[in-house]
């Protein structure tokens, strides 16, 4: 596997050579977003690409990233109840394990599962955050049949400084608190976010699984948490740019017995992480050179006590897992309308899991070929991946992508079509016992097609729609099935997953009146069958077929209000459909307000958000108990000194 990588590296970097010496001869002008823009940006026309920014990131800057996604449409967040419980994410019908997620440039995903748990995952510590529905296997890489997650942090460099404190107080012992400061010149600047949070989770609920379905209180669900993420971002002379990033993020969570429970064996979770990256590029006349070096160390404790109060332990499981990360990527912009993008990652995981019977290590690379060409309102993409790893890979992945916009940009149309794979995680190869060595990586493809008509009704009203249809295939699908005494990974199933999702937003602006009104709507029909019996398929279980969801904002001044609902439709929880297992849908109301004023040189913001009003009782994952009614006061103090200021003063 070295001896590869390093064959693919010395091919690229006699690439880089040679753009260099065309760059002399070239004087191509080019936008800083074309340069600059990463593979899955550049290259996302043909997609279904949903950006949040810093802006909304920031009504939620005390929210796991599970809380946030569930504002859209088309996902599904599996949470097992409280604040702080693990949160697997899913895309279009797909499980879990078939969501990429990318933390500036690199795959974070879990070794051992393949999943990555969306609770660790502070929305305030990100700039930016973007889904890609159906994300193209050549550009996401392993693990994106339902889509990708990208999270960023990028630099601002209109800001001189800036310091902020922001705090929350909560129902059920909820309480947070989040100082941020930023220090910048015209060539360095530094970031740091410190989060420290802690909640009881003591919530009431009616408890169904009993008899006479009693009204009890929770109990071993507290939360502590912190995290910190500091960024290093400098200019240098030539078009350089150096990023530097560490993020570390510390979770203790008591595991609650689930719904039904009389004795109970209390049980504990600890989470530690450490994510750090390196990132050069170069802008040369009509080319770009990006070098990247990351380091992912990742760390979980789950104890179990026995049940009999006393005090020894039942499970005692560790598991610690490392990887290191390096990308080099070479853009060469031939002419306004050609440009060529080749790349070279790879990827060398270690594991040290004691269900495992020895350290698990590995080396995977891939090389990477994308084209984009331009022809008057049309654009086309054209990508080719080849993965080099010890999972017996498939073919090369390929993905193709149109996009046409009419030109007042009222009218934009656009599809793709790509082939996609999951290699097996560590523990569906590994675990003792059960795991499986000669599992087959999984493989399929999927598309899209969707229209997006966005209407200037008048000077201040806006209108935009966009439905979209879509399809996946999986061949090979993991699924983990009972033995004797055990559970085992099997590659048995098949699963197609369909759908058609409505994506829309009205704004209307009129002197100091802003109202915003967005809705969503996704009917999905995930299905799976074993391939002796592929006629017979069964509904994908904890897929709805239906989602909704709508939000009014007003604003008036500085002041905010706004409400949100969200519908998810019955959902089956086990293969065979029992009618005892079904989950009722899920009605949930949310409300929001907020004042902000100017005191002195400092912007204060008091906000109040009621979360989930009718105190609706549901389930997201069977037996797990979700809080009812809550409330949230939070409090955002803010000095900023921007440039512009600066230059007003001087």
């Amino acid at each position: 596997m070295s001896k590869i990588s390093f064959k693919y590296g010395i091919i690229l970097l006699s690439l880089f050579s040679s753009s260099v010496c065309f760059a002399q001869k070239v004087d191509y002008s080019l936008r800083e977003i074309q340069v600059q823009a990463n593979l899955q940006t550049y290259y996302d026309e043909d997609t279904r690409r949903d950006v949040l920014d810093s802006v909304l990131l920031s009504r939620y800057t005390f929210s796991d990233l599970g809380d946030v996604l569930r504002q859209q449409g088309g996902i599904v967040v599996s949470s097992y109840g409280s604040r702080g419980s693990l949160a697997g994410i899913k895309i279009r019908g797909t499980g879990a394990n078939h969501t990429h997620f990318n933390w500036n440039g690199i795959p974070v995903n879990s070794l051992t599962t393949g999943t990555l748990d969306a609770s660790l995952i502070p929305a305030g510590f990100m700039q930016s955050v973007a889904i890609t529905k159906g994300a193209s296997g050549v550009l996401a890489g392993n693990s994106s049949f339902g889509g990708a997650i990208y999270l960023d942090n990028s630099p601002n460099w209109e800001n001189k400084y800036s310091i902020s404190m922001m705090s929350e107080l909560g129902s059920f012992g909820y309480r947070a608190w989040m100082p941020m400061v930023l220090f910048s010149t015209d060539h360095i600047q530094y970031r740091a976010s410190f989060q420290y949070l802690k909640s009881d989770n003591n919530f009431a609920y009616t408890d169904i699984y009993r008899p006479g379905s009693p009204l009890v209180v929770q109990k071993n669900d507290s939360l502590a948490q912190w995290g910190l993420i500091q960024n290093l971002f400098v200019r240098l002379k030539g078009n350089t740019e150096i990023h530097i990033g560490l993020w570390l993020q510390d979770k203790d969570k008591d595991i609650p017995a689930v719904m039904g429970s009389y004795l109970a064996a209390p049980a504990r979770q600890s989470d530690r992480s450490q994510k750090s990256y390196l990132k050069l590029t170069k802008v040369l006349r009509s080319s770009r050179i990006l070098l990247q070096l990351g380091y992912l160390n990742d760390s979980l404790q789950y104890t179990k006590m026995t049940p009999d109060n006393s005090g020894n332990l039942l499970i005692d499981s560790h598991i610690k897992t490392s990887s290191l990360y390096t990308r080099s990527e070479w853009r060469w912009f031939f002419n306004p309308r050609f440009t060529l993008d080749v790349g070279v990652h790879s990827e060398h995981p270690r594991a040290v899991v004691n269900a495992y019977g020895s350290v698990k290590k590995e080396n995977r690379a891939s090389l990477i070929t994308a084209l984009k060409y331009r022809y008057g309102s049309w654009i086309g993409n054209l990508g080719i991946r080849k993965e080099f790893n010890p999972y017996n890979p498939p073919r090369p992945l390929m993905s193709f992508g149109l996009s046409w916009k009419s030109k007042n940009n009222q009218n934009m149309i656009r599809g793709n079509i790509s082939n996609k794979f999951r290699i097996p995680s560590f523990n569906e190869r590994y675990w003792q016992p059960g795991g499986n060595p000669d599992l087959l990586p999984e493989s399929g493809w999927g598309g899209e097609i969707g229209w997006r008509l966005t209407k200037q009704i008048s000077n201040n009203f806006k209108s935009q729609i966009e439905p979209v249809l879509f399809y996946q295939k999986i061949r090979n699908w993991i699924q983990w099935v009972p033995a004797e005494g055990y559970w085992f990974p099997q590659n048995q199933d098949l699963m197609t997953s369909r759908g058609f999702e409505l994506n829309g937003q009205s704004q209307f602006s009129s002197g100091k009146w802003n109202i915003d009104w967005t809705y969503q709507y996704a009917f999905t029909d995930a299905l799976q069958a074993k391939y002796e019996d592929s006629d017979n398929f069964s509904s994908v279980i904890y897929v709805p077929k239906h989602q909704a969801l709508t939000d009014l904002t007003i604003q008036y001044r500085n002041i905010t209000a706004g409400s949100s609902y969200q519908f998810t439709n019955k959902r089956f929880t086990s293969i065979d459909q029992n009618p005892l297992y079904i989950l009722d849908p899920i009605h949930l109301v949310n409300l929001h307000t907020s004042i902000k004023c100017q005191l002195s040189q400092f912007d204060l913001e008091v906000y109040i958000r009621i979360n989930n009003l009718l105190n609706y009782q549901y389930q997201m994952i069977r037996s797990y108990a979700t809080p009812g009614f809550s409330g949230i006061l939070g409090l955002k103090v803010n000095f900023v000194k921007s440039k512009q200021t600066r230059k007003n003063e001087n």
